[in-house]
């Protein structure tokens, strides 16, 4: 009911609305003719974290790979490119539509991306016996699980943690959850394979000749506001790439109006490129490519509690300075406790960051590419693990 309330006055609630009513007349659902593997993720966000899993079951001839979301930000998406045998927006969580979810998809196997959980539905898939597990989960004692007994019973309802971090494994003892294991983040799985398969990007080319640039990824205002002051500066003499998060005409004028004569929009680059020092990209898919075209990255979201992808850019070998508010982006402590990313809190401190940075670069990419080359490999480990105890269960 809230979500339909919710849908008069939020375009992504009703695609959300439209979304149930396609999953409730149950039509687009296939016969079931393999085994079936269930991944519900909040939105794409979770979807890219449980991507390297989903990718191995796709790959796998003997599965069905369904894959269920709350946000239409990752059904849309996938939807559109494929990228799964079958997709739906997950019903509101109630009991008769926990069984009517199980009944419709029939999964022999379930996995739970990150932290999103439904109660009804965790309890209905244990109460059938279905294999039921957590991968990247990530926890904070402040969420209800380690407050209320009725949400630490639906963790509980699971067999298996795959955890993030070691945090996390202490916080699930405190409930007595001992079936867990920190296997890390599958995200650098994705970001390192991503890498190896970057495509070249001649105009990028033409624009650096043969320089490293500073890549700014997923800026918002609240962002470029802080970076003016390095860009505008006299002494700032490197060749930036920008990539906003908000693409819109509106946003793009403005950047060129605060960036001035040296500044130009990728997609003017063939007929007006006259040695310009900014290059602002004006279009979606490109930023993964950009980062193997750099040495230093900032990336945005953080000052306002949204830290964007900090991953893409290491897994190129950039260091990475980002905002204050990411507290719930645990990559962000670790790219700091290792060395090779800084936080600040205003324009001064970014100038700052900068220039530090900038000293030790070719150190400071060796550092940034040994510590994603520790951190991967959790996908196979995960893999191996469910098969094994999914094998062993049937």
């Amino acid at each position: 009911m809230a979500v339909i309330i919710a849908s008069l006055f939020s375009a992504k609630a009703k695609k959300r609305v439209r979304g149930y009513k396609n999953a409730d007349n149950l039509k687009h659902f296939q016969e079931k003719k393999l085994k079936r593997v269930w991944f519900h993720c909040a939105s794409l966000g979770e979807f890219e974290q449980g991507r390297p899993l989903i990718e191995k079951y796709q790959n796998d001839s003997g599965w069905e790979v369904i894959v269920s979301f709350f946000s239409p930000s990752g059904y849309e998406i996938v939807k559109k490119k494929a990228l799964v045998d079958q997709q739906f927006y997950l019903l509101p969580d109630t009991k008769s539509n926990a069984k009517k979810t199980l009944d419709l998809v029939q999964p022999d196997l379930v996995i739970f991306i990150k932290y999103e959980f439904w109660a009804n539905h965790v309890f209905e898939i244990s109460k059938r016996n279905i294999p039921l597990y957590c991968v990247s989960g990530l926890f904070r004692e402040n969420q209800v699980y380690f407050k209320y007994p009725f949400f630490a019973k639906v963790l509980k309802s699971f067999n298996f943690f795959f955890l993030q971090n070691d945090k996390s494994q202490e916080l699930l003892s405190t409930i007595q959850i001992q079936n867990c294991l920190v296997t890390g983040d599958t995200r650098f799985d994705r970001v390192s394979e991503g890498a190896k398969k970057a495509v070249s990007v001649n105009q990028v080319e033409v624009f650096l000749n043969g320089e490293k640039a500073l890549i700014i990824g997923s800026s918002w205002p609240d962002d470029e506001q802080q970076l003016y002051s390095l860009l505008l500066s006299d002494k700032f003499k490197q060749k930036t790439i920008i990539a906003p998060h908000e693409i819109g005409e509106k946003h793009i004028l403005e950047l060129l109006k605060n960036l001035g004569e040296r500044a130009l929009r990728f997609s003017d680059f063939d007929s007006s490129f006259k040695g310009q020092q900014f290059l602002i990209i004006d279009n979606i898919g490109m930023l993964s490519n950009l980062y193997q075209y750099g040495n230093l990255a900032y990336v945005g979201g953080a000052f306002h509690g949204s830290l964007h992808n900090i991953l893409e850019p290491a897994a190129f070998g950039l260091p990475v300075i980002f905002g204050p508010k990411f507290s719930k982006f645990p990559e962000g402590d670790r790219f700091i406790k290792e060395g090779i990313g800084i936080s600040v809190n205003n324009a001064e401190e970014l100038q700052n960051a900068y220039q530090k940075m900038s000293q030790s670069l070719d150190e400071l990419n060796q550092k940034v590419l040994a510590f994603v080359s520790k951190n991967i490999g959790a996908t196979e480990l995960i893999y191996k693990r469910i098969s094994e105890e999914v094998k062993d269960q049937q």
